[in-house]
């Protein structure tokens, strides 16, 4: 269960695409009406999709993304 922004924000969209979710809106309970969806996906689905969210955290030194997200400390 996660808010429907954070969901969108974070939704597989990359290189692993084949990624299947049953997203549904909580309309019932206490949780409803708070703007929360819940995501539901199998073993082997929500494997691909802790993937996709690690490379998009940690981009190879290959994808030529790394060097945007390098950390460079301001005082050396």
């Amino acid at each position: 269960m996660c808010s429907k922004d954070l969901w969108e924000e974070t939704k597989p969209q990359g290189k692993y695409d084949a990624v299947k979710a049953k997203v549904s809106e909580i309309t019932s309970g206490s949780r409803a009406g708070r703007g929360l969806v819940e995501v539901s996906m199998t073993g082997t689905n929500l494997v691909a999709y802790l993937k996709e969210l690690d490379s998009n955290a940690h981009p190879s030194d290959w994808s030529g993304d790394a060097e945007k997200h390098r950390f460079v400390p301001a005082c050396v």
